[in-house]
Parts: structure tokens; C-alpha cells; sequence
């Protein structure tokens, strides 16, 4: 039998390379360079060549281990817990912007992952306002979780804790500045990480710095959109128009349920005073005697101005006034939900013109919205009982 004659890999690239070493030119192996480079070229053809397959399994099992060893020793050096924030100024005062942060059903709004997760489902718990404010959420996309206000300062900080299905719990938190421009707005994500979870928590910012950047883009739309409406709104000073109401008081009245307060307390109201053959002298009014920013409640009369003097019925009492009571009055047209404008209209005007409020706030509430459906011609007269502040 003839012998096996035919070329191997190395046996070619040798043929290819000898004659280059003869030739007086760019290739020409005596330049001490071009000597190494042929050699090394050389040994790695002629060994892959000679290299079995098992050694090869052999190679990939080391490189395979060692890739795990990485994986498992790695998070021994790297941190417990990671940091990451955005921030933006938006031209509007911190109230304003405070409360789209601080009320979990506005944050719906402007909330990044409920407008880019169509299969998001949100329920929202009893308290929508302040600390202990909460709501859940299902997701076929995001995963199941749990959003939880567990500390709110007005208008200078809340902390959240926002809790994972299977995957734990990350602190939030939303710093508001005070600047020039309006207010800086800071918001935060501290996490701790599981021991492997710790290689996710290096591109913990890259993934999320995104939904952050829209999150806040989309807040500052809303809040400067509403600064302008609110910075248009005329104040002027006035007079009481009553001296005397008739109301029903509640205490812890959140405004998730301040319309069933109304509703039920303006209907006891009107059986009275039709029962006794008083003439009302107002519309229905709200006043607010104490608000409690951080958890969105407030202690309020449900009420109607009377003319005369009153024996009031169980349950009932009658506010009075002094004559010539001063007050702050803006008329307010649209929907009840936009009367945080015209309270953060009066808020800055107080402050601008030197004025402190000396007794409750009164929203008289003049259109009657069974007989008008359009919200928009709805007619609010917001009172703020004021005087001078001291120079």
C-alpha cells in the first residue's frame, strides 16, 4: 500500500513560508521580527494540528471553570447595597410638584412603567395620600409587586419602599429643593443585593437611569403645565359674605372619602333646614378647619351659611364669624380635583403680598354638578381667612 502522502496544515503553511524567508523583500525572514512572528505562527498551526479532541474538551472545561469560579467568587468583592438617582429642576414650587409625588393615584400620571407595561394592573389600598399610602400592582410584563409610602414631609421629602414578588425590597426616596428656577427634584433608589444578585446591581443605573429620566421629564410636564394655570388665577381681598354656618364636623376625613362626607352631611343639612323653615344663605360649603399634609386627611364642616341665629340639630354646630372678617377670595372654575391649584394659587399669594391665615378655609361650592354635567363651568369660591402679617 502506497503511503499516505498527502499535505497536513503545517506541512502547507511551511511550503508558504520557506520561500518568503529567500525573497529580498517586506516578507524576508531575516529581518529578526518577521523571524519570531513566522515561529510562533508555526508552533500554533502545527499544534493545533497535533491537538486531540479530548484535549481540547479538556481546555473548555478549565475555561468553563474558571468562568464559574468568577461567577461564584466574584460578589465576595463586590458592594451589599447600590445607589443610583436622577435628577431634574422643574419651574413650579415644591407644593405643587410635592403633591404629584406624594398621592400614589396621581402618580399614575406621570409613572414611567405604568405607560410603557399595558398589561399592568393597579389597586390601590385605602389611604392614597401621605405615609402609609399604598397601592399593588400585577404585571405579565413587570412582575407582581407592592408600592408603599412609609415617610412623607411636605414638600421636602418622601421615602417609599417599593417590594418585588420573589425578588425583595428598594427604598425610594424624592428630595425637593427650593431653587431660583422652581424646584430640584431628586429621586433615588438605594437596593440591597442577594449574594449572586450582586453582579445585577453593576448595571443597576444603566437599566433603570432610563425610566427614571422619563418618570421625571413626565412629571415636570404636568407640574409646569399646572404652574401656568395656577399663576394666571386672580386673588383679591374681600369680606366674609356670612357671619354665621351651620355644619356637620368630621374628623380624619380623607379625600378619598370626602365626597361621601359631603354628600350624606349636605343632605342632612338641607332636611333641617327645610324642617325648620330656615332659608339657607349660602351654596354648600367645605371648611377646612386642620389639615394633616403627611397623611391627607383633614378636619372639616360640612356647612350651610344661615341669616339668623340657630338652635343647631344633633350632631350639628354653627361657626360665626365677625363682621367685615377680612379674606382672600378666588373664583375657581372646573372639576373639584383641580382645587389643589387654586389652594397653591392662594399659598403663594399669601407669601407674595404679606398676608397669614387667621382662621379656616372655605370652599363654597356654587354650581350644583347634577344640574351642570360639564365639569369645566363648575364655579368654587375659595375664602382664606387672613390679616396683615406682622413687619
Amino acid at each position: 500500500m502506497a503511503p499516505d502522502i498527502s499535505p497536513t496544515p503545517s506541512s502547507c503553511f511551511v511550503r508558504f513560508l520557506l520561500p518568503c524567508a529567500q525573497l529580498k523583500c517586506p516578507l524576508n525572514a531575516r529581518n529578526k521580527k518577521f523571524k519570531t512572528i513566522l515561529f510562533f505562527l508555526f508552533f500554533g498551526v502545527d499544534l493545533l494540528t497535533k491537538m486531540t479532541f479530548m484535549k481540547i474538551l479538556k481546555y473548555l472545561g478549565l475555561l468553563l471553570g474558571l468562568l464559574i469560579a468568577i461567577l461564584l467568587a466574584g460578589p465576595l468583592f463586590l458592594p451589599d447595597s447600590f445607589h443610583m438617582e436622577r435628577s431634574m429642576v422643574i419651574e413650579a414650587p415644591a407644593p405643587l410638584v410635592f403633591v404629584h409625588v406624594n398621592d400614589v393615584q396621581k402618580m399614575q400620571a406621570w409613572g414611567p412603567w405604568q405607560q410603557m407595561d399595558s398589561t399592568m394592573q393597579v389597586a390601590f389600598g385605602d389611604t392614597t395620600v401621605g405615609e402609609g399610602a399604598y397601592y399593588e400592582w400585577t404585571s405579565t410584563h413587570s412582575g407582581n409587586g407592592t408600592y408603599r409610602i412609609v415617610e412623607s414631609r411636605p414638600y421636602e421629602f418622601i421615602k417609599s419602599y417599593m417590594t418585588f414578588e420573589g425578588m425583595g425590597t428598594a427604598e425610594g426616596t424624592w428630595q425637593f429643593e427650593p431653587v431660583d428656577e422652581g424646584t430640584r427634584v431628586t429621586w433615588g433608589l438605594d437596593s440591597r443585593m442577594s449574594y449572586l444578585m450582586k453582579w445585577f446591581g453593576l448595571f443597576l443605573d444603566q437599566l433603570n437611569g432610563p425610566f427614571f429620566e422619563l418618570g421625571l421629564n413626565n412629571l415636570k410636564a404636568i407640574a409646569e403645565s399646572e404652574a401656568q394655570k395656577m399663576n394666571a388665577m386672580e386673588v383679591r381681598l374681600t369680606e366674609l359674605p356670612w357671619t354665621r354656618l351651620l355644619g356637620i364636623r368630621g374628623t380624619d376625613v380623607s379625600m378619598s372619602t370626602i365626597s361621601n362626607f359631603y354628600a350624606t352631611n349636605f343632605g342632612a343639612l338641607a332636611q333641617f333646614l327645610t324642617a325648620n323653615g330656615i332659608q339657607p344663605a349660602s351654596q354648600p360649603c367645605g371648611i377646612y378647619l386642620d389639615w394633616n399634609e403627611p397623611a391627607g386627611t383633614a378636619t372639616l364642616l360640612a356647612a350651610i351659611a344661615v341669616a339668623d341665629e340657630v338652635s343647631p340639630g344633633e350632631g350639628m354646630e354653627v361657626l360665626s364669624f365677625e363682621p367685615g372678617t377680612q379674606a382672600l377670595l378666588l373664583e375657581y372654575h372646573g372639576p373639584y380635583e383641580g382645587l389643589g391649584l387654586a389652594h397653591g394659587r392662594m399659598d403663594q399669594y399669601m407669601a407674595q403680598n404679606g398676608y397669614v391665615q387667621s382662621g379656616p378655609v372655605i370652599e363654597e361650592y356654587v354650581t350644583d354638578p347634577s344640574a351642570e354635567t360639564d365639569s369645566s363651568k363648575w364655579l368654587t369660591r375659595v375664602y382664606y381667612v387672613v390679616s396683615q402679617a406682622a413687619q
